[in-house]
């Protein structure tokens, strides 16, 4: 169970000490604070189901990673990259799903070299690392498109690109996939997305302008507490150390949000974890906005009887370590 199922099964010990240390008027004034400034762009078309919104969040996450190094990506040290391992026996996949987890992570790699994350092509190979990315999150669920026998399509697969039947098959699913999350509008969308971004760090006066993006995707170390903890970024901007979540919610943040993003800064730990921060924050991928609080403010604010990170920290390792 990861942190985020923890912050969403009530009986989890990561919710059993908000149950115990949350302060509601606190906590409401903190997640005020680190709401968008900006209104929040609506989606551009409708979407067929609520994963396509999933999706959209993860493919948005790659791709302003991407374009936050340079339009450069570290294929190696992503979550969908450790898909490639965490295969059968754990998740119990067939050989023909990990052949699927092959072609998709090919698919990532293709595209995403160089070129600008607006393009179509980009967003187009950051969507096939978003499936490896929930499977590894998912502890093993694909798309059901992607449970189709090959026997079955191999009439289709034989017009279709692709040096062998199963690159063909993974190539003809995941295109078919890509349609039903939206297709061209669903690209669209995110290349707005990201060209906000890339405006939003340009231009003066932005509450990202001169934004830096310091420390990329990964898990911390404490996270096997949790059952599994990773955040998006870190970010240095305007002489501050944000550690950050990157939304791209059409609706204002939550306080599973708010509880998310604390979690990640007291899981923190200096001797485990490569990188510092003195902030926590969020990226509103939908508008552009930038909002953060020191790390020692925002846990004074929601939590009860502590002034400072270090000591909530102590307290929250102590709880989940109880089980």
């Amino acid at each position: 169970m990861s942190v985020k199922s923890q912050i969403q099964d009530k009986d989890s010990p990561v919710r059993r000490f908000f149950r115990e240390f949350e302060k509601k008027e606190g906590a409401k004034n903190c997640l005020a604070l680190l709401q968008s400034t900006e209104s929040l762009r609506p989606l551009s078309f409708t979407p067929s189901s609520t994963i396509v919104y999933s999706f959209m969040g993860t493919t948005t996450d790659y791709l302003i990673r991407y374009t936050a190094n340079g339009n450069v990506l570290q294929f190696e040290r992503t979550i969908a990259s450790e898909a490639l391992d965490f295969t059968a026996p754990l998740t119990g996949a067939s050989a023909e799903i990990i052949q699927h987890l092959k072609g998709l992570f090919k698919i990532g790699k293709q595209n995403l070299d160089g070129r600008d994350a607006s393009d179509y092509k980009a967003i187009y190979s950051a969507t096939a690392l978003a499936i490896l990315d929930k499977f590894f999150r998912s502890g093993g669920q694909m798309p059901r498109l992607f449970h189709e026998s090959m026997g079955e399509m191999e009439s289709i697969l034989k017009k279709h690109n692709g040096k062998t039947l199963k690159e063909k098959a993974t190539n003809y699913l995941f295109g078919e996939f890509f349609a039903t999350l939206g297709g061209d509008q669903y690209a669209q969308d995110i290349s707005d997305l990201i060209q906000l971004f890339v405006e939003a760090s340009k231009r003066s006066g932005s509450e990202l302008f001169g934004a830096k993006m310091v420390v990329f995707n990964q898990a911390l170390g404490n996270s096997g507490l949790v059952g599994g903890a990773d955040f998006d970024c870190v970010i240095e901007c305007k002489n501050r150390i944000v550690l950050t979540e990157i939304k791209t919610k059409t609706k204002p943040l939550t306080i599973q949000d708010l509880r998310q993003i604390l979690c990640y800064a007291l899981l923190y730990d200096e001797k485990k974890d490569n990188f510092k921060f003195t902030d926590i924050g969020f990226y509103h991928s939908r508008s552009g906005s930038f909002r953060s609080l020191p790390i020692d403010s925002a846990v004074e604010m929601t939590l009860v009887g502590f002034k400072s990170a270090s000591r909530a920290r102590k307290a929250f390792i102590a709880a989940v370590k109880k089980v």
